[in-house]
């Protein structure tokens, strides 16, 4: 239960400090050096789906997005966007990235 408490706790201090989708995918844009549109091309081009994974582990892990949500905006399927969360989460633990800059 200390978890959950400790995960919600989280989530509302970075919606506290104005950490929303659109502040995720700026912070992203900035650590991979690319235009916040290029999260929405398609294509599995290294830099932009290295990017996107990060994104949508930050999104679902961090601020309580949905994967069905996420999966719908960027025209994925859903299993797709669990794909990217657990590859993104590798991507998080690999390099280091933190979301609070």
């Amino acid at each position: 239960m200390s978890q959950a408490d400790e995960k919600y706790s989280k989530q509302y201090e970075l919606k506290r400090l104005g950490y929303d989708f659109e502040h995720l995918e700026q912070r992203v844009a900035e650590i991979y050096e690319i235009d916040r549109e290029e999260l929405y091309l398609k294509g599995r081009q290294k830099t932009r789906a290295e990017a996107r994974s990060l994104l949508f582990y930050w999104a679902v892990r961090e601020l309580g997005l949905s994967g069905t949500s996420l999966a719908k905006r960027f025209e994925m399927s859903q299993p797709g966007v669990v794909y990217a969360v657990n590859k993104g989460e590798k991507i998080v633990k690999e390099k280091n990235y933190r979301l609070l800059e």
